[in-house]
């Protein structure tokens, strides 16, 4: 067959997302903007036209926190590598922060100490 004038080639960069300076379009049922403030912080602005689902994609971990319009929410875990929050209709501001576990310098002193302790033992029983 004879092949169609065109084929194999791309056509003009005339869409939508192909204009200077274009952006592309955001999620059905309303608006979005996100910016990311210095730290372990992920900041939201949305205003969804129904119940909706804020989805943020970073590993589960017990140690993020959620709050919705300045209030704490519950985060649930969507997937593994997905973090989910729940907002109803209208104008949101959302903040994500992860706050890890705290305990890590004296989880080393503990583990340094049990070495020692395990050397003191096994020093004496020579």
């Amino acid at each position: 067959g004879r092949a169609l004038p065109g084929a194999g080639r791309p056509g003009p960069r005339t869409g939508p997302l192909h204009r200077r300076g274009a952006q592309p379009p955001g999620p059905r049922g309303g608006r979005q903007r996100r910016r990311r403030p210095p730290g372990r912080d992920v900041a939201h602005q949305g205003h969804p036209s129904r119940p909706a689902t804020l989805l943020l994609s970073v590993a589960y971990d017990p140690g993020w926190h959620a709050w919705v319009d300045g209030r704490p929410v519950q985060t649930e875990m969507l997937a593994p590598a997905l973090l989910g929050v729940a907002l109803g209709p209208g104008p949101h501001d959302v903040l994500f922060r992860y706050e890890g576990f705290a305990w890590y310098p004296e989880l080393w002193a503990l583990g340094v100490f049990g070495l020692v302790g395990l050397g003191v033992l096994g020093y004496r029983e020579r």
